[in-house]
């Protein structure tokens, strides 16, 4: 008979957790995802755009104010056949590629039970779903990173997973910059080992890595001619965007800000407490422990970038970190239970309370962070419905073969051109470049020359380009500069205006270019 037969049902069911979980984080991501309808954020809209336009004209094109990151090009070829929900299926299951590994690699370092609370809090956590459904980069390099992490508690016992380790950094490498960090754990392994046999491994492992931003500059001088291509893109961003850097602090303080609402702020702090918790007894060693390594090495990235772009940062920057610490206040719930029957009262009944509380608030938090998430996505697949309508009514306006320059919202201007993939590429300007030029040089909007103005209220990352351009909510006829902009179309969140330019006005000047520090 074979031997699972004698095995507890119990311990069965504990050896078909994972997959059980796996299951069901698939069946909801899908789920969510097809009732939603497409809600693909802005920069994986570019990558399925470009793969289109690349295939059906037969070659490559430059990009001047766009950078592409290498495998979310390739992960827009594979999804092209379904568009827009086709990469967020993809996400979906790097998704699942996430939770699955995140039990196996907490399991191996901390302990099955732990393990099994962590991956339950991971995958009922509200932004994974947000983020698979927008088809984010933080899901894959999640992915990524408990697959390293994974093998790097298997590189003493296992030779392999060293290079498994290599692989999947370098792909990962491919797609986010900050996975090139996944190369420091290797330098420290190499200059920890007192034995010089087998550090030779550790360098090829490095030299694997190392090929992915090898990769990624080469593609932008092969695309655009340019060997620094996307921290130039990144820098004029900067720039449009008004950013100016935050202090060391002030870049410290956004960890707070951005985890401790999302996870409620008990299991913020429990989180913070199970890491040192589990640092303590450890000493320095703890640091290159990789649950602690992996998210100080994203987070130090996150620090870094805050700090020196100035840009405002994002909720999914911190995403990476706030895994980490649901990993922690796992691992304080279980101790805390494994404890309390060895307490006497009251204390038992202070540990029983303090785990209750903690669970109660951390689920209520997921139950908000839910409901909040939800509203956005549906908000979002509103507006994304509505500017299909949209761009099939510009389609009506505007001949084949010309690109009359429209403005708009800046996080909607690939989503526009992938709606044009069968045309020629829309002339584009943001308002947030507008306001740039409006608020630097005094360079009137419509000296840009739109013909056409694309106005989604609220639809701004900016608060002082939104109170520049609301008016645009509430007017319907406007003149302006001698120009009319009068409504031409709207549904329920868009409003669609054509410009109309006075035939005997004068050409305005060329807008002033924009200045950035290299």
């Amino acid at each position: 008979m074979n031997e699972i037969a004698h095995r507890p049902r119990f311990s069965q069911a504990r050896s078909a957790f994972p997959w059980i979980l796996a299951g069901l984080s698939a069946a909801g991501l899908v789920s969510w995802i097809l009732m939603l309808g497409p809600t693909l954020v802005n920069d994986e809209y570019a990558a399925i755009d470009y793969c289109y336009r690349v295939i059906h004209q037969a070659g490559f094109y430059p990009t001047p104010t766009r950078l592409h990151k290498p495998l979310a090009v390739l992960t827009g070829l594979s999804a092209l056949p379904a568009g827009p929900l086709g990469y967020e299926l993809v996400t979906a299951a790097w998704a699942v590629v996430f939770v699955l590994f995140s039990f196996l690699a907490v399991r191996r370092a901390l302990g099955e039970k732990i393990a099994m609370v962590a991956a339950i809090l991971i995958a009922s956590n509200p932004d994974l779903f947000l983020y698979a459904a927008q088809g984010i980069t933080v899901v894959p390099l999640l992915a990524g990173g408990f697959l390293c992490i994974h093998a790097m508690l298997q590189w003493d016992e296992n030779p392999r997973a060293l290079w498994r380790y290599a692989v999947v950094a370098f792909l990962i490498g491919l797609l986010r910059p900050d996975a090139w960090l996944f190369g420091i754990p290797l330098a420290f392994a190499f200059f920890s080992r007192r034995q010089k046999r087998g550090d030779l491994r550790f360098l090829l492992a490095a030299g694997i890595i190392g090929l992915a931003p090898v990769i990624w500059f080469s593609k932008d001088w092969w695309i655009n001619g340019d060997l620094l291509h996307s921290l130039h893109v990144s820098a004029r961003d900067k720039a449009v965007g008004l950013g100016s850097p935050f202090s060391a602090w002030e870049a410290l303080v956004f960890f707070k800000k951005f985890i401790a609402p999302r996870l409620g702020n008990i299991t913020f702090l429990t989180g913070l407490f199970g890491i040192a918790l589990f640092a303590f007894p450890r000493r320095l060693p703890a640091l290159l422990h990789p649950l602690v390594l992996f998210p100080l090495l994203i987070s130090a990235f996150v620090w870094f970038l805050i700090r020196a772009t100035g840009v405002y940062p994002q909720q999914r920057y911190f995403f990476f970190p706030l895994v980490f610490l649901l990993i922690f206040a796992g691992y304080v719930w279980v101790k805390m239970a494994e404890k309390i029957p060895t307490l006497r009262p009251p204390w038992r009944w202070f540990g029983i309370g303090f785990l209750l509380v903690g669970v109660v608030f951390h689920f209520a938090a997921a139950g908000r962070g839910f409901q909040l998430n939800y509203r956005e996505l549906a908000h979002e697949a509103q507006i994304q419905r509505e500017i299909k309508v949209l761009a099939e009514v510009l389609k009506s306006q505007i001949p084949t073969g010309e690109r009359p320059l429209i403005l708009l919202p800046s996080r909607r201007d690939e989503q526009l051109s992938w709606l044009f993939r069968n045309r020629e590429i829309p002339n584009i300007v943001t308002f947030r470049e507008a306001f740039h030029y409006w608020f630097i040089y005094r360079y009137p909007f419509l000296n840009l020359g739109p013909r056409w103005i694309i106005y989604i209220d609220k639809d701004f990352h900016i608060r002082s380009v939104e109170e520049e351009f609301q008016w645009l909510g509430r007017q319907d006829h406007t003149e302006l500069q001698g120009a009319k902009i009068d409504i031409f179309f709207a549904t329920d969140l868009i409003r669609l205006f054509r410009v109309t330019y006075p035939p005997d006005g004068q050409t305005p000047p060329p807008p002033p270019p924009i200045h950035f520090v290299e």
